[in-house]
């Protein structure tokens, strides 16, 4: 494991994404069979830590997918990222986190 990227985000967007309960809208995906944890996203405020499973499998064509997202059932972790690479899922990732500006 390495370190891919890190930066910071604001107490807010911490807190959206990891820590609040969500509302369950729209779809949540599901790691595909045969799905291993592939890495972790490890996010924090300074006073709590929070671990995502970054999630990777074989789709019928044989190509990859990348999930970074826990549970889907409405509790924390709200945030969810899917790809077909792990360098776009690692930027969607930054982009989604990253407070502009």
């Amino acid at each position: 494991m390495e370190i891919s990227d890190q930066g910071v985000m604001s107490r807010e967007t911490f807190r959206k994404q990891f820590l609040d309960r969500y509302a369950i809208e729209g779809e949540r995906y599901h790691p595909g069979k045969g799905a291993v944890v592939d890495g972790v996203l490890l996010a924090s405020d300074r006073s709590a830590v929070v671990t995502v499973p970054i999630w990777k499998w074989k789709i019928a064509d044989g190509t990859d997918r990348f999930l970074c997202q826990s549970s889907d059932d409405g509790s924390p972790p709200a945030f969810s990222a899917l790809s077909h690479s792990e360098s776009d899922l690692l930027n969607q990732i930054g982009d989604r986190l990253r407070d502009p500006g």
